[in-house]
């Protein structure tokens, strides 16, 4: 509910004055009559305050400031319907009016304000003042130029809230915080990240801020810069201010790892994850991924010294830890079937790499890797068949898989397999084409 301007009688204090600056003296005596009796008329009142404020002699003064804030902040304060209310304020701009009419009263001294009552009835009318420019301000989130207009708003209740010495605002909660918030907003609406990081930055130096997404975007806009040591400095900071939301802030911290492809720090966070949380699939399936990446990107730096002739450097990664990660995840959640095909991905890649070593190897050892080469095959094609029966996997991703599952027909010598395989991927290209090539 709105406040009224309290009706106890107060005497003026004194103030100097003579010829034209006395008659306008005597209109902002008849402002405060006209604007605190009980059948107030503030459409005199206005056409006063107006009189005042636009002779050069009275303009300047404190008390027609204060009074012009007051006029302006009770037409603000009236239904947005009614007659009087758009008659006074057609454009609805009264309550911005009183705002700034405020900040002008309360630049002047302690005594200059207190000339013509205008400090007490001020601070009576000023919680409204600041409760209708944030509601204009929230509101203005649904309209164009939300990051201007909200901006408008909410600087001029942040400058005002200090002079709201009952904190009557803050009952309402309207706080530092919330004009912060709410600005931050608007620009994150409009896309304008550099007034985002302004606004956000002031939110995390609050210290009684507990809200863990503002840590977390700030990370995401520093990480899309590629300013990666501050988007982590900004997760480590929220995970010290707010450690029961540290789960949320090392998901972050791991994407960007995966960002920059630190994948040694990634298996340490994801290895954290896991510890915290040890019933959570996903973290196992993240993990997997990250061994089985690790250990792909391994293979291929050791392929490469071998064509040059260079010493090839031993293993430090295996496809069993993918593996391991994988089936934990599919233990946890069957449903995972982007762990299913990630498993079997894995079996098909451990299997191909012992078949390339087949050749490498002394021949004493050749049998003992076509062994195991195609008992990999074998486990790979059931673990794809699966997958096929699935119908989890569309277009180019089931045609993908059953090219993986000829290769593993073919190298374990199911040639009849094979061939239905070969057949079935040619009457799919066919129906992808047909239907335009969608992927």
């Amino acid at each position: 509910m709105n406040r009224k301007l309290i009706l106890s009688a107060v005497f003026f204090s004194g103030l100097a004055m003579s010829g034209s600056l006395y008659g306008q003296i005597k209109k902002l005596k008849t402002v405060r009559a006209e604007v605190i009796r009980e059948d107030r008329d503030l459409e005199k009142a206005k056409y006063d305050i107006d009189m005042v404020m636009e002779n050069s002699e009275t303009k300047d003064n404190a008390a027609a400031w204060g009074w012009n804030g007051i006029v302006y902040g009770e037409i603000a304060n009236l239904d947005d319907t009614s007659a009087l209310r758009i008659a006074l304020d057609p454009d609805k701009t009264a309550a911005y009016k009183s705002a700034l009419s405020f900040l002008k009263f309360y630049a002047y001294s302690e005594e200059q304000q207190e000339q013509l009552d205008a400090k007490i009835y001020a601070q009576t009318s000023l919680p409204n003042t600041i409760i209708n420019n944030f509601n204009k301000g929230v509101l203005a989130l649904s309209g164009p130029n939300k990051f201007t207009e909200v901006k408008k708003y909410m600087e001029a209740v942040e400058k005002l809230l200090p002079y709201d010495v009952e904190q009557f605002a803050k009952t309402r909660g309207i706080t530092l915080e919330s004009t912060y918030y709410t600005t931050w907003t608007a620009a994150y609406m409009d896309t304008l990240v550099n007034e985002e990081l302004v606004y956000l930055e002031k939110l995390a130096a609050v210290p009684t801020y507990m809200k863990a997404d503002i840590f977390i975007r700030l990370s995401m806009i520093y990480n899309d810069k590629k300013e990666y040591e501050r988007a982590l400095e900004y997760l480590e900071k929220g995970k010290v201010k707010i450690p029961q939301k540290a789960s949320d802030f090392l998901e972050q911290q791991i994407n960007i790892e995966l960002s920059r492809n630190n994948h040694a720090v990634i298996l340490a966070k994801f290895t954290e994850a896991i510890a915290n949380n040890p019933d959570n699939a996903n973290y196992y399936f993240s993990r997997g991924v990250t061994y089985h990446q690790l250990k792909l990107n391994e293979l291929e730096v050791q392929e490469a010294a071998f064509k040059n002739g260079d010493k090839v450097a031993p293993s430090k990664y295996s496809f069993k830890q993918c593996l391991a990660d994988y089936s934990k995840a599919i233990s946890l959640d069957n449903s995972n079937f982007d762990a299913l095909n990630n498993e079997a991905v894995a079996i098909f890649d451990s299997a191909n790499f012992m078949y390339k070593q087949m050749t490498r190897v002394a021949s004493v050892d050749y049998d003992r890797y076509k062994t195991s080469a195609s008992g990999l095959y074998r486990l790979a094609l059931s673990k794809f068949e699966l997958l096929k029966q699935s119908g989890y996997l569309k277009n180019e991703d089931y045609i993908n898989l059953l090219k993986d599952m000829k290769t593993c027909a073919a190298r374990t010598g199911n040639m009849e397999e094979r061939n239905k395989l070969d057949e079935l991927i040619k009457s799919e290209k066919a129906k992808l084409d047909a239907a335009g090539g969608v992927k």
